[in-house]
């Protein structure tokens, strides 16, 4: 069972007046050139529950586990206007969601000093977790700059907030911080009447935190979520880094293929294959099936590498991927724990079917 973990709303309030009674004339604007904090750790469970994963892990101190939305990471600089990007400072002027923007237009309205300088991290995406492709749709809608139904931002940091730098406060006072200002604006007594309180609910929300227990990950996993995001509750926001204190668990699906070709190595691959091209059977529209290409697999070891050739075409292979659109496997690795050699001669290339939800 999922145990979530209460917002301090109290703690949040206090922050934010602490920093709303600072001279407003030393308020530094929130910053346009900005590389957000990234997940350097990615894990399945399987490698969380080794050793020296764990022992790295329980390093860092409390952690709480946050569910991970499948979209595009956005940032949001609030100044006299507001300023988007995706990743990169670079993408900023093609990352416009009119949702969104609308919503930030009444948070800034209920709590006016936001405007000295604020940054929201969050992800762009479709906030209904069991939505197929969502990462694909997450970003037609940003690329369009358009209100896309179930679309909105997920908040999840507060790096920068009134003009003040604060990305040396612990995890879990930025998030008491952000929980504070959204409940704010959620409940404005000026929009309850009106549609303005609703509309920023519908916008923007906040990921949910929980307790990390035995079944957390599986019970995340329930709700429709790739996967969650261990934090540190002492951690600070490490700009632009790949931080320690932050780690990305994900599950692992598993699929059987058929070979369909390679592509040509590059490097120190020069000769061998760089990747194997694999497919499986789709309807043709008129009652027979046509194998599809569905990923290229570039992970494997390089013994596995060497070992392939022409008369490996044809065949069936079991590989291991992370999450999966509606036409294709993302992030695929070569084996499984059952095949940690791949090749499945107990099946036929016939009996690879496309199945959404493979497991």
């Amino acid at each position: 069972m999922l145990k979530p973990v209460s917002p301090n709303l109290v703690l949040g309030e206090q922050l934010y007046k602490t920093l709303v009674a600072r001279d407003a004339a030393n308020a530094e604007p929130a910053p346009t050139d900005w590389a957000p904090m990234k997940v350097r750790g990615k894990f399945t469970v399987e490698q969380l529950c080794t050793r020296p994963v764990a022992s790295k892990l329980a390093q860092l101190g409390p952690m709480v586990a946050e569910t991970k939305a499948d979209g595009l990471r956005l940032v949001n600089s609030i100044s006299a206007e507001y300023q988007f990007w995706a990743n990169t400072a670079e993408k900023a002027t093609r990352a416009r969601p009119r949702n969104i923007e609308r919503a930030l237009h009444h948070l800034t309205n209920v709590l006016p000093d936001l405007k000295r300088g604020t940054l929201l991290d969050g992800e762009g995406a479709l906030l209904n977790p069991r939505t197929l492709d969502r990462r694909g749709k997450a970003m037609s809608a940003i690329a369009r700059a358009e209100t896309t139904p179930d679309f909105g931002y997920v908040l999840f940091d507060l790096p920068w907030c009134c003009g003040v730098d604060i990305r040396n406060w612990p995890q879990r006072n930025r998030r008491s911080l952000l929980d504070y200002i959204w409940s704010v604006a959620a409940n404005s007594p000026t929009a309850q009447t009106g549609t303005e309180a609703a509309n920023f609910k519908s916008a923007v929300q906040l990921s949910q935190q929980f307790e990390i227990t035995p079944t957390v990950f599986e019970d995340i996993l329930e709700l429709g979520y790739e996967g969650l995001v261990l934090k540190a509750v002492n951690s600070p926001y490490v700009c632009g880094d790949s931080s320690k204190w932050w780690a990305k668990l994900k599950e692992q699906g598993t699929a059987d293929v058929v070979i369909m070709g390679y592509t040509a190595g590059e490097g120190k691959y020069v000769g061998l294959p760089g990747a194997v091209r694999v497919g499986q059977y789709f309807p043709d529209g008129r009652g027979g099936m046509v194998l599809r290409q569905v990923c290229q697999i570039s992970g494997m070891t390089d013994d596995i590498r060497r070992s392939l050739g022409p008369g490996h075409v044809g065949l069936v292979i079991a590989m291991k991927f992370q999450s999966q659109t509606s036409q294709s496997f993302n992030h695929p690795s070569w084996g499984t724990r059952d095949f940690p050699g791949g090749f499945r001669s107990d099946k036929s290339p016939e009996e690879c079917i496309w199945h959404l939800g493979e497991s």
